[in-house]
């Protein structure tokens, strides 16, 4: 499906960033580990070039 909309996809077991999170009942984060998860992940789209930094503050 990926390659056939031509995006990019990320899984969270390719990046030691997003793959050490304990789950809540297998398939949710807690709030903390979610803001976490969020933050790392937003800089890995920020490192490919996905989003950009509009903050001006």
């Amino acid at each position: 499906m990926v390659a056939e909309a031509d995006v990019p996809a990320y899984h969270y077991q390719d990046y030691e960033s997003l793959s050490g999170f304990e789950t809540i009942e297998w398939s949710h984060l807690s709030a903390t580990d979610a803001d976490q998860f969020t933050e790392n992940f937003v800089r890995i789209l920020l490192k490919d070039g996905l989003i950009t930094n509009l903050k001006t503050n």
